[in-house]
């Protein structure tokens, strides 16, 4: 969200401004040629969008956070699901996954169309504790920078190492 005010966007705008890059997305996806409005970009009025993707259709994955309306968003549009896991515990998202395929069945899209896909930070060591000495460096001075500009208390060690248990993302 930090981007909304480097492109001159509203965070209050959010889900319009989704909605609304995402169907341009999805229009110039299908077409070469777009003739298209909305309300916070110029229209297209018909001027070819090059190159054109090698993949056809281009393969988009809708990624969402954690709102229920996000789920139901891929689903209804048949596109497939990267769940973004950046913190709790992976299985409060099992509700929120299983509102994406009710969607696409309900919005007529195919079983093997809904596919669902996890994002989340990993990182591999010769040992557990190796990996978690080694990580959580970087982790911590990059929680610190976006916690100044967000108002994010520090982060501890303590936390960092309870997230890399069992019940962490």
């Amino acid at each position: 969200i930090e981007a909304f005010p480097l492109f001159g966007y509203e965070l209050g705008n959010y889900d319009a401004l989704f909605e609304e890059k995402l169907a341009l997305l999805l229009a110039l996806r299908e077409q070469t040629h777009v003739h298209w409005s909305g309300r916070f970009r110029a229209p297209l009025t018909g001027q070819g969008v090059y190159p054109r993707p090698l993949q056809n259709p281009l393969p988009i994955w809708l990624g969402v956070g954690g709102t229920p309306e996000s789920f139901v968003r891929a689903g209804t549009l048949g596109l497939p699901l990267m769940v973004a896991i950046i913190g709790g515990d992976f299985r409060r998202f099992r509700p929120l996954v299983e509102l994406y395929p009710e969607a696409g069945h309900r919005a007529g899209h195919p079983s093997e169309t809904l596919r669902v896909g996890v994002h989340a930070f990993g990182f591999v060591g010769e040992t557990a504790r190796g990996a978690a000495d080694d990580f959580y460096p970087g982790y911590a001075r990059l929680l610190t920078t976006i916690g100044r500009e967000r108002g994010w208390a520090p982060p501890s060690r303590s936390a960092f190492d309870a997230a890399c248990g069992p019940g962490g993302p």
